[in-house]
């Protein structure tokens, strides 16, 4: 449940985004979850209507969009098997975001990789993964 004092953005109808903190949460008898959000900039464009749609954007983050079951971990370490006509690899990545059913995830950097204790000759070989990349999924819960 979203807490008093986070901060999030709130993307208006015209596709403006506005930042603003939660100032009150409280949990409904029929299970509903109501927020009152504080706003201090870009009030201008919410006092002209007197019903707003908006989007609250919980939080962002840039990546690769995989569902969870694409994911393996091995010694801490999470990768992915990419499969590129008939060859399979497997790519290191760093999760930035996750939820039930889906991750965002980013390649690991070569420097990254060594700080994890790789080999430079091993890491120099290590593909990446990349948009519209093929990757294998199984239930691996």
């Amino acid at each position: 449940m979203p807490k008093y004092g986070d901060t999030v953005t709130l993307r208006l109808s015209d596709m403006t985004e506005i930042s603003a903190e939660i100032s009150y949460t409280s949990l409904q008898e029929n299970g509903d979850i109501m927020i009152i959000f504080k706003i201090s900039k870009g009030v201008e464009k919410l006092i002209l209507y007197r019903k707003i749609s908006l989007d609250v954007i919980w939080w962002s983050a840039s990546g690769l969009k995989v569902p969870n079951d694409a994911l393996i971990k091995e010694n801490d370490i999470y990768y992915v098997i990419r499969n590129r006509v008939g060859y399979k690899d497997k790519i290191y990545v760093k999760i930035l975001r996750q939820n039930e059913n889906y991750a965002i995830i980013e390649s690991y950097k070569v420097q990254e990789l060594v700080e994890l204790g790789y080999a430079e000759e091993e890491v120099s070989n290590m593909k990446s993964i990349n948009l519209y990349d093929e990757l294998t999924v199984e239930n691996n819960r």
